[in-house]
This record gives structure tokens, C-alpha cells and sequence, in this order.
């Protein structure tokens, strides 16, 4: 999926509605006290699929970051967010214009502490997820990540009377098949690489929350 502009004018006609947006402050202080409960810093970090950069942008500004990557296949969004939002950025910040799909590919040899992924393993199909997963595991020690299942989205069309038709509805068991061998869940929305810890390195050491 390209995300052409109709996706935005559909699905962002009023974005301050918009998880990540008008609160991706709060997204950022979460995330920063969490991590300093745990007295656990990151230093460089990941956003797959920034949108309109609202909430990487508050990432940037909220922790002292050495290296930042932001990808964005949507040319629409990756205009609108260098040219309003992201406009003056540090050095250390990189973006590009690229799927998750075309990132897993590229020569990108770093380990990220910290990624974001917020709402898209809904637009890619079955087999971009099963392929993705195992990279992001490899390639991010910690991963703050949100996928709305089939109930959320019954939710938000009887609620607000919102269908996203760019969206692939899948329930949870889905997500977790593939997500499982990978990662582990270590808070909301926090999710932990097990490639890079085990029970017994890890900052999230208790075990009634690891699952």
C-alpha cells in the first residue's frame, strides 16, 4: 500500500482526534518515565511509518537521542511532515522516504535501543508481517507498538461510526502467532526483542508482567 492522499484526507480529516497526535506528548513522557522507573536510557531509536511526525517529533524532543532514523513510505505524509513538522531537525536525524518492506532490505546495519511502530501491521498483508517481524527483532531492542484488531475496530465503528476500508481486520491471535518466537510483552504497548534479552538481562525484570 502506497498511501496515496485520499488515505490521509480519509482517514486524518481532523488528525487533533488522532492517537499520535494530539497526544503524542503524553506518548513521549510515557515511554521517558518508564524507561527511567526501570533507570534504563536509550540512545538511539527508530520510527517505522512517522506519518505526519507528530509523535516522532516529540521522541526528538523529549530524550537525548545520538541517532534517529524516521521511514515513511507515504510521499504525501513524508512532505507534510518535513515541510510543517519536522522541518528543523539535528544532524543526528535521518528520514527517508521507504516501506517497512524496502527498509528490512537495505544495507542499515545499526541496532536501534528503542522503535516506534504505531498503527501499521494493519495495512501490510499476512506475509509482509511474518517476514518483518523476525527483522524488527533483530534490528530494535525495545519496541513501542500498537495494532487495532477486528474488536477495536468494531469499537471505533459503533462508537464514532469510523471505517478505515485501507485496513486489513485481523483478531490478536493473529498478531501474536507471528509475534510471540520474537518479542515479548513487557508493559503497554512495550515490547521487548528476544534476540537482544532474556528473563534474566533484562530491565523488565518482573516476571508477573512478562508474557
Amino acid at each position: 500500500m502506497n498511501f496515496r492522499k485520499d488515505y490521509w484526507r480519509e482517514n486524518y480529516s481532523d488528525i487533533q482526534t488522532m492517537d499520535g497526535i494530539y497526544n503524542a506528548k503524553e506518548h513521549a513522557e510515557y515511554v521517558h518515565s518508564l524507561l527511567a522507573l526501570h533507570e534504563f536510557s536509550i540512545k538511539s531509536m527508530v520510527d517505522i511509518g512517522f506519518g505526519y511526525g507528530y509523535l516522532l517529533n516529540e521522541f526528538i524532543k523529549k530524550f537525548k537521542l545520538q541517532k534517529v532514523l524516521g521511514i515513511e513510505p507515504s510521499e504525501h505524509a513524508y512532505k507534510y511532515a518535513t515541510q510543517k513538522v519536522l522541518k528543523k531537525l539535528p544532524k543526528k536525524v535521518k528520514l527517508e522516504n521507504l516501506s517497512i518492506a524496502e527498509w528490512c532490505v537495505t544495507n542499515d546495519d545499526i541496532v536501534y535501543d528503542f522503535g516506534i511502530c504505531n498503527s501499521v501491521f494493519q495495512y501490510l498483508k499476512d506475509e509482509e508481517v511474518a517476514k518483518v517481524v523476525p527483522y524488527l527483532a533483530q534490528k530494535i531492542k525495545h519496541l513501542y507498538f500498537t495494532v487495532p484488531t477486528d474488536r477495536e475496530y468494531e469499537r471505533i465503528l459503533k462508537n464514532f461510526d469510523f471505517h478505515d476500508r485501507f485496513a486489513i481486520q485481523r483478531p490478536k491471535e493473529f498478531y501474536w502467532e507471528i509475534l510471540a518466537p520474537h518479542f515479548t510483552v513487557v508493559s503497554n504497548r512495550f515490547l521487548e526483542s528476544k534476540v537482544h534479552f532474556t528473563e534474566e538481562d533484562s530491565p523488565f525484570s518482573e516476571f508477573f508482567y512478562r508474557f
